[in-house]
C-alpha cells in the first residue's frame, strides 16, 4: 500500500500530526478534527467571476459526525445519498479517499489523500471542543455570504 505524504503547515504547531502515513492514521485524523485544507481538484470547475486557482481549492472539513450533527441546524448535514455505487471504508481506503463534510458549502467531498495539505486544525473529538467550534462558526463563519465562502475555497497558499 502507498504512504501517504501530506505536508503540514501548521499555526498551532503540534508534532502528533505528523503521524498522517497511512490511510488509518488519515482517518483518525479527519473524524477527530476540524481542518482548512487544500488539495488539487479532479475536474476544474466551469468559469465563475470568483477566484483564479481553479485547480486548486481550499476548504474548512471534517469527517466527525458527532460536530456535525450536533449542530445539524447550522450545518445543514444530510447524510450522504444511496444513489451510485456504494462507497464505504474499504471503497474509500482502497481509492486513497477520504470523504469529509464541507462547512463552507454544506455538501460531502472526497478528497485525495496522495495531494493535499493540512494549513491548520481544530481539535473536535471532545464535547468541549465541538462547543467551542460551533460558537466560533456561529459567530463568524455561518454570517459569510455565498461569495465569501466561494472565495474562501479559491485562496489557496
Amino acid at each position: 500500500m502507498q504512504k501517504l505524504k501530506p505536508i503540514v503547515i501548521l499555526d498551532n504547531d503540534d508534532s502528533n500530526i505528523r503521524y498522517l502515513t497511512t490511510f488509518q492514521s488519515a482517518w483518525e485524523f479527519f473524524h477527530k478534527n476540524v481542518a482548512e485544507l487544500g488539495f488539487i481538484r479532479r475536474n476544474e470547475p466551469p468559469d465563475r467571476d470568483i477566484g483564479h486557482k481553479k485547480n486548486a481549492r481550499r476548504m474548512l472539513a471534517t469527517a466527525n459526525l458527532g460536530i456535525v450533527k450536533q449542530a445539524k441546524t447550522i450545518f445543514d448535514w444530510k447524510p450522504p445519498n444511496g444513489n451510485g455505487p456504494k462507497r464505504g471504508f474499504i471503497w474509500c481506503k482502497e481509492h486513497n479517499l477520504m470523504l469529509v463534510w464541507d462547512l463552507m458549502l454544506l455538501k460531502w467531498r472526497m478528497i485525495n489523500l496522495n495531494d493535499y495539505i493540512i494549513y491548520s486544525y481544530t481539535p473536535a473529538y471532545k464535547v468541549q471542543d465541538r462547543n467551542n467550534f460551533i460558537k466560533f462558526y456561529k459567530a463568524e463563519i455561518a454570517k459569510w455570504g455565498k461569495t465569501r465562502k466561494l472565495s474562501f475555497g479559491d485562496k489557496v497558499y
